[in-house]
Protein backbone atom coordinates (compact mmCIF):
# COMPACT_ATOMS: atom_id res chain seq x y z
CA UNK A 1 0.00 0.00 0.00
CA UNK A 2 1.18 3.47 -1.19
CA UNK A 3 2.86 5.33 2.57
CA UNK A 4 3.87 8.02 0.63
CA UNK A 5 7.93 7.76 2.28
CA UNK A 6 11.09 6.65 1.29
CA UNK A 7 11.86 5.14 4.66
CA UNK A 8 11.03 1.71 3.79
CA UNK A 9 13.88 1.49 1.61
CA UNK A 10 16.56 2.29 4.14
CA UNK A 11 16.77 -1.24 5.33
CA UNK A 12 17.26 -2.78 2.24
CA UNK A 13 20.49 -0.60 1.56
CA UNK A 14 23.52 -0.98 3.12
CA UNK A 15 24.20 2.73 4.41
CA UNK A 16 26.77 3.41 7.41
CA UNK A 17 25.40 6.70 8.43
CA UNK A 18 22.32 9.38 7.92
CA UNK A 19 24.55 11.00 5.77
CA UNK A 20 25.00 8.17 3.39
CA UNK A 21 21.50 7.72 3.18
CA UNK A 22 20.66 11.04 2.30
CA UNK A 23 23.35 11.16 -0.86
CA UNK A 24 22.06 7.94 -1.75
CA UNK A 25 18.50 9.57 -2.03
CA UNK A 26 19.98 12.59 -3.93
CA UNK A 27 21.51 10.58 -6.40
CA UNK A 28 17.96 9.02 -7.47
CA UNK A 29 16.03 12.38 -6.76
CA UNK A 30 19.07 13.89 -9.73
CA UNK A 31 18.30 11.46 -11.89
CA UNK A 32 14.92 13.11 -12.87
CA UNK A 33 17.14 16.88 -12.81
CA UNK A 34 15.22 18.64 -16.13
CA UNK A 35 18.42 20.76 -16.71
CA UNK A 36 22.09 20.61 -16.23
CA UNK A 37 24.72 18.17 -15.60
CA UNK A 38 23.99 14.43 -13.79
CA UNK A 39 25.84 13.71 -10.59
CA UNK A 40 26.89 9.93 -10.68
CA UNK A 41 26.86 7.46 -8.22
CA UNK A 42 30.22 5.54 -6.86
CA UNK A 43 29.74 2.50 -4.14
CA UNK A 44 32.68 1.21 -2.98
CA UNK A 45 33.63 -1.37 -0.16
CA UNK A 46 35.44 -4.29 0.89
CA UNK A 47 34.05 -8.31 0.03
CA UNK A 48 30.64 -8.93 1.47
CA UNK A 49 29.61 -5.11 2.12
CA UNK A 50 26.47 -5.37 -0.74
CA UNK A 51 27.60 -2.80 -3.15
CA UNK A 52 26.26 -5.04 -5.80
CA UNK A 53 22.64 -5.59 -4.18
CA UNK A 54 22.69 -2.13 -3.13
CA UNK A 55 23.72 -0.70 -6.70
CA UNK A 56 20.86 -2.70 -8.14
CA UNK A 57 18.34 -2.23 -5.95
CA UNK A 58 18.74 1.45 -6.38
CA UNK A 59 18.69 1.12 -10.11
CA UNK A 60 15.54 -0.94 -9.94
CA UNK A 61 13.55 2.03 -8.12
CA UNK A 62 14.08 4.11 -11.24
CA UNK A 63 14.76 2.02 -13.83
CA UNK A 64 14.37 -1.43 -13.89
CA UNK A 65 15.85 -3.98 -16.23
CA UNK A 66 16.50 -7.40 -16.75
CA UNK A 67 20.03 -6.59 -17.56
CA UNK A 68 20.72 -4.89 -14.83
CA UNK A 69 23.97 -3.94 -14.09
CA UNK A 70 26.39 -4.23 -16.79
CA UNK A 71 30.54 -5.39 -16.60
CA UNK A 72 32.72 -1.93 -17.51
CA UNK A 73 33.04 -0.85 -20.99
CA UNK A 74 35.22 -1.71 -23.46
CA UNK A 75 35.71 1.61 -24.94
CA UNK A 76 33.70 4.69 -25.73
CA UNK A 77 31.58 3.16 -28.52
CA UNK A 78 30.33 0.23 -25.72
CA UNK A 79 29.38 2.58 -23.37
CA UNK A 80 27.48 4.85 -25.92
CA UNK A 81 25.27 2.57 -27.32
CA UNK A 82 24.46 0.79 -23.83
CA UNK A 83 23.30 4.41 -22.95
CA UNK A 84 21.34 4.63 -25.96
CA UNK A 85 18.88 1.65 -24.83
CA UNK A 86 18.82 2.82 -20.98
CA UNK A 87 17.82 5.51 -18.78
CA UNK A 88 20.82 5.03 -16.13
CA UNK A 89 24.02 3.16 -16.88
CA UNK A 90 25.13 0.41 -13.97
CA UNK A 91 28.68 -0.99 -13.81
CA UNK A 92 29.56 -3.64 -11.61
CA UNK A 93 32.83 -4.83 -9.54
CA UNK A 94 35.50 -2.41 -11.37
CA UNK A 95 38.73 -2.40 -10.97
CA UNK A 96 39.39 1.06 -11.40
CA UNK A 97 38.63 3.33 -14.21
CA UNK A 98 40.83 3.93 -17.33
CA UNK A 99 41.24 7.47 -18.18
CA UNK A 100 39.42 7.36 -21.25
CA UNK A 101 36.35 5.46 -19.60
CA UNK A 102 36.50 8.32 -17.26
CA UNK A 103 36.21 11.23 -19.91
CA UNK A 104 33.52 9.19 -21.60
CA UNK A 105 31.77 9.02 -17.46
CA UNK A 106 32.46 13.31 -17.48
CA UNK A 107 31.25 13.64 -20.60
CA UNK A 108 27.93 11.52 -19.76
CA UNK A 109 27.19 14.16 -17.03
CA UNK A 110 27.37 17.01 -18.70
CA UNK A 111 25.86 15.85 -22.27
CA UNK A 112 28.01 14.29 -25.71
CA UNK A 113 27.28 14.29 -28.70
CA UNK A 114 28.92 10.63 -30.56
CA UNK A 115 29.35 10.71 -34.91
CA UNK A 116 30.51 7.96 -36.62
CA UNK A 117 30.05 6.29 -40.14
CA UNK A 118 27.21 4.28 -40.43
CA UNK A 119 27.93 1.08 -41.20
CA UNK A 120 27.75 -0.75 -44.39
CA UNK A 121 28.06 2.77 -46.48
CA UNK A 122 31.04 5.02 -47.36
CA UNK A 123 29.44 8.50 -46.87
CA UNK A 124 26.63 7.79 -43.75
CA UNK A 125 27.42 10.10 -41.16
CA UNK A 126 25.51 8.99 -37.49
CA UNK A 127 24.87 11.07 -34.87
CA UNK A 128 23.57 10.50 -31.35
CA UNK A 129 23.61 12.38 -27.67
CA UNK A 130 23.66 10.81 -24.79
CA UNK A 131 23.32 12.49 -21.36
CA UNK A 132 22.24 10.05 -18.54
CA UNK A 133 23.56 9.71 -14.89
CA UNK A 134 25.84 6.69 -13.90
CA UNK A 135 26.33 4.10 -11.30
CA UNK A 136 29.99 2.55 -10.45
CA UNK A 137 30.85 -0.26 -7.71
CA UNK A 138 34.19 -1.50 -7.38
CA UNK A 139 36.20 -2.36 -4.42
CA UNK A 140 38.77 0.64 -3.91
CA UNK A 141 40.18 3.31 -5.68
CA UNK A 142 37.68 3.13 -8.75
CA UNK A 143 38.07 7.41 -9.99
CA UNK A 144 41.46 8.07 -10.15
CA UNK A 145 40.99 11.44 -11.40
CA UNK A 146 39.72 14.56 -10.19
CA UNK A 147 37.20 16.06 -12.67
CA UNK A 148 35.08 12.63 -12.71
CA UNK A 149 35.28 12.69 -8.69
CA UNK A 150 33.61 16.37 -8.75
CA UNK A 151 30.72 14.65 -10.81
CA UNK A 152 30.23 11.89 -8.69
CA UNK A 153 28.69 11.05 -5.19
CA UNK A 154 31.56 8.69 -3.67
CA UNK A 155 30.42 6.38 -0.77
CA UNK A 156 32.18 3.95 1.10
CA UNK A 157 29.56 1.14 2.66
CA UNK A 158 30.64 -0.95 5.76
CA UNK A 159 30.77 -4.67 5.54
CA UNK A 160 27.95 -6.29 7.19
CA UNK A 161 28.74 -8.60 9.86
CA UNK A 162 27.40 -12.47 9.16
CA UNK A 163 24.44 -11.93 11.91
CA UNK A 164 22.85 -9.04 9.70
CA UNK A 165 23.24 -10.43 6.52
CA UNK A 166 19.24 -11.03 4.74
CA UNK A 167 19.04 -14.01 1.70
CA UNK A 168 18.41 -11.96 -1.70
CA UNK A 169 14.99 -13.39 -2.48
CA UNK A 170 14.11 -11.76 1.25
CA UNK A 171 15.27 -8.90 -0.39
CA UNK A 172 14.03 -8.67 -3.30
CA UNK A 173 10.42 -9.58 -1.93
CA UNK A 174 10.39 -6.79 0.49
CA UNK A 175 11.52 -4.46 -2.60
CA UNK A 176 8.68 -5.37 -4.68
CA UNK A 177 6.79 -4.74 -1.81
CA UNK A 178 7.42 -1.39 -0.91
CA UNK A 179 8.26 -0.26 -4.18
CA UNK A 180 5.54 1.00 -5.24
CA UNK A 181 4.98 2.82 -2.25
CA UNK A 182 8.67 4.51 -1.82
CA UNK A 183 8.25 5.30 -5.99
CA UNK A 184 5.43 7.15 -5.49
CA UNK A 185 7.38 9.22 -2.42
CA UNK A 186 10.32 10.17 -4.96
CA UNK A 187 8.10 11.62 -7.52
CA UNK A 188 6.03 13.60 -4.94
CA UNK A 189 9.97 14.98 -4.02
CA UNK A 190 10.34 15.77 -7.56
CA UNK A 191 6.74 17.54 -7.85
CA UNK A 192 8.19 19.63 -5.18
CA UNK A 193 11.26 20.13 -6.85
CA UNK A 194 9.56 21.54 -10.01
CA UNK A 195 7.58 23.51 -7.91
CA UNK A 196 10.53 25.80 -6.23
CA UNK A 197 13.11 24.69 -8.54
CA UNK A 198 13.27 28.77 -9.79
CA UNK A 199 13.22 30.12 -6.59
CA UNK A 200 15.85 28.21 -5.30
CA UNK A 201 18.66 29.79 -4.66
CA UNK A 202 21.84 28.16 -3.25
CA UNK A 203 24.52 30.60 -0.94
CA UNK A 204 27.73 29.02 -1.91
CA UNK A 205 27.42 27.07 -4.88
CA UNK A 206 29.92 24.18 -5.39
CA UNK A 207 31.07 22.15 -8.61
CA UNK A 208 28.01 20.52 -9.54
CA UNK A 209 25.47 23.72 -8.94
CA UNK A 210 22.49 22.58 -10.73
CA UNK A 211 22.15 18.94 -9.20
CA UNK A 212 22.67 20.31 -5.96
CA UNK A 213 19.96 23.58 -6.57
CA UNK A 214 17.66 20.47 -7.67
CA UNK A 215 18.01 18.53 -4.60
CA UNK A 216 17.59 21.41 -1.98
CA UNK A 217 14.29 22.40 -4.29
CA UNK A 218 13.21 18.69 -3.26
CA UNK A 219 14.13 19.00 -0.06
CA UNK A 220 11.05 19.74 1.45
CA UNK A 221 9.24 16.84 0.16
CA UNK A 222 12.28 14.52 1.41
CA UNK A 223 12.70 12.60 5.15
CA UNK A 224 15.14 15.09 6.27
CA UNK A 225 15.77 18.44 7.31
CA UNK A 226 16.53 21.65 5.13
CA UNK A 227 19.97 22.03 4.76
CA UNK A 228 21.44 18.48 5.59
CA UNK A 229 21.97 17.32 1.62
CA UNK A 230 24.36 20.26 1.18
CA UNK A 231 26.11 19.36 4.49
CA UNK A 232 26.31 15.71 3.83
CA UNK A 233 27.70 16.80 0.32
CA UNK A 234 30.32 19.19 0.83
CA UNK A 235 31.53 16.57 3.68
CA UNK A 236 31.63 13.60 1.21
CA UNK A 237 33.26 16.21 -1.60
CA UNK A 238 35.92 17.00 0.73
CA UNK A 239 36.53 13.48 2.28
CA UNK A 240 37.01 12.37 -1.32
CA UNK A 241 39.50 14.83 -2.59
CA UNK A 242 41.33 13.92 0.40
CA UNK A 243 41.56 10.30 -0.06
CA UNK A 244 42.09 10.80 -3.84
CA UNK A 245 45.54 12.41 -2.71
CA UNK A 246 46.22 9.64 -0.86
CA UNK A 247 45.42 7.22 -3.28
CA UNK A 248 47.69 9.25 -6.25
CA UNK A 249 51.47 8.74 -5.10
CA UNK A 250 52.24 12.02 -7.16
CA UNK A 251 49.06 14.19 -5.40
CA UNK A 252 50.72 12.77 -2.09
CA UNK A 253 54.63 13.73 -3.51
CA UNK A 254 53.12 17.11 -4.24
CA UNK A 255 51.50 18.18 -0.81
CA UNK A 256 54.73 16.82 0.80
CA UNK A 257 56.91 19.07 -1.23
CA UNK A 258 54.97 21.86 -1.12
CA UNK A 259 54.60 21.61 3.10
CA UNK A 260 58.19 23.51 2.74
CA UNK A 261 56.63 26.46 1.44
CA UNK A 262 56.05 28.87 4.17
CA UNK A 263 52.33 29.38 5.25
CA UNK A 264 50.74 33.01 3.80
CA UNK A 265 53.34 32.59 0.56
CA UNK A 266 54.03 31.78 -2.66
CA UNK A 267 57.34 29.78 -4.65
CA UNK A 268 57.34 30.11 -8.50
CA UNK A 269 59.26 26.95 -9.88
CA UNK A 270 60.15 25.33 -13.20
CA UNK A 271 57.69 22.21 -13.93
CA UNK A 272 61.68 20.79 -14.62
CA UNK A 273 62.63 21.40 -11.02
CA UNK A 274 58.95 20.39 -9.32
CA UNK A 275 59.38 16.61 -11.21
CA UNK A 276 63.35 16.81 -9.57
CA UNK A 277 61.52 17.34 -6.11
CA UNK A 278 59.19 15.06 -6.40
CA UNK A 279 61.29 12.30 -7.36
CA UNK A 280 63.53 12.91 -4.46
CA UNK A 281 60.84 12.57 -2.32
CA UNK A 282 59.42 9.35 -3.63
CA UNK A 283 63.24 7.61 -4.10
CA UNK A 284 63.18 7.90 -0.19
CA UNK A 285 59.78 7.17 0.82
CA UNK A 286 57.15 4.41 0.00
CA UNK A 287 58.06 4.65 -4.28
CA UNK A 288 55.76 6.07 -6.94
CA UNK A 289 53.45 4.21 -9.29
CA UNK A 290 55.25 4.05 -12.28
CA UNK A 291 52.54 3.36 -14.23
CA UNK A 292 50.96 6.85 -13.98
CA UNK A 293 54.21 8.60 -12.76
CA UNK A 294 54.99 11.70 -15.07
CA UNK A 295 58.00 10.55 -16.80
CA UNK A 296 59.20 14.21 -18.40
CA UNK A 297 58.01 18.00 -17.23
CA UNK A 298 55.73 18.40 -19.95
CA UNK A 299 53.67 15.48 -18.68
CA UNK A 300 54.34 16.83 -15.50
CA UNK A 301 53.00 19.91 -16.28
CA UNK A 302 49.25 18.26 -17.64
CA UNK A 303 49.01 16.56 -14.59
CA UNK A 304 49.22 19.57 -12.05
CA UNK A 305 46.18 21.34 -14.12
CA UNK A 306 44.13 18.05 -13.13
CA UNK A 307 45.62 17.86 -9.19
CA UNK A 308 44.92 21.21 -8.71
CA UNK A 309 41.40 20.54 -7.23
CA UNK A 310 43.08 18.28 -4.80
CA UNK A 311 46.17 20.28 -3.77
CA UNK A 312 43.41 22.99 -3.20
CA UNK A 313 41.87 20.92 -0.71
CA UNK A 314 45.05 20.30 0.73
CA UNK A 315 45.42 23.94 1.18
CA UNK A 316 47.73 24.46 -2.06
CA UNK A 317 46.65 26.84 -4.70
CA UNK A 318 48.78 26.10 -8.09
CA UNK A 319 48.42 27.91 -11.15
CA UNK A 320 50.37 28.35 -14.46
CA UNK A 321 53.01 31.77 -15.35
CA UNK A 322 53.14 33.12 -18.49
CA UNK A 323 56.61 31.63 -20.41
CA UNK A 324 59.91 33.77 -20.57
CA UNK A 325 62.54 32.83 -23.17
CA UNK A 326 64.42 30.55 -20.55
CA UNK A 327 61.43 28.63 -19.64
CA UNK A 328 58.28 27.37 -21.16
CA UNK A 329 56.82 25.81 -18.37
CA UNK A 330 56.21 27.46 -14.53
CA UNK A 331 54.03 27.10 -12.11
CA UNK A 332 53.57 29.21 -8.67
CA UNK A 333 52.69 27.16 -5.45
CA UNK A 334 51.15 29.52 -2.82
CA UNK A 335 50.36 27.43 0.29
CA UNK A 336 47.41 29.25 2.38
CA UNK A 337 47.77 30.41 6.23
CA UNK A 338 48.85 33.62 7.74
CA UNK A 339 51.49 35.64 6.91
CA UNK A 340 54.79 35.83 8.62
CA UNK A 341 55.67 39.19 10.68
CA UNK A 342 59.30 40.04 10.60
CA UNK A 343 60.41 42.12 13.44
CA UNK A 344 62.38 44.06 12.09
CA UNK A 345 64.45 45.90 15.62
CA UNK A 346 64.36 42.69 17.22
CA UNK A 347 66.23 40.50 14.14
CA UNK A 348 68.60 43.79 14.11
CA UNK A 349 67.92 44.94 10.66
CA UNK A 350 68.01 48.96 10.01
CA UNK A 351 64.74 50.60 9.15
CA UNK A 352 65.30 53.20 6.80
CA UNK A 353 64.32 56.56 8.10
Amino acid sequence: MYDGSLTPLRPLLNVENDAQWVLMMSWLIGAFLPDGSFSHLVLEGEQGSAKSTTARLLLSMIDPSEAGLSAPPKDETDATVSALSTGVLGYDNLSGCRADISDVFCRFSTGQGYRTRTLYTNLDLTVVSVKLPVLLNGIDATVMRPDLLERCIKLKLPFIPPQKRQTETDIWSEFAAIHPGCLGALLEAVSCGLRYLDTTRLSDPPRMADFCQWVVACEPALPWKPGEFMDAYRAMQEDATRALAEDDSLASSLVEWAGSIAPGSAKDVTAKDVLSHVNEITECGPGRDFRHWPSSPEALAHRLTRLAPILRAHGIDVSRLPRTMNSRSRWRFWREGPQGVIDFEADGIPIAA
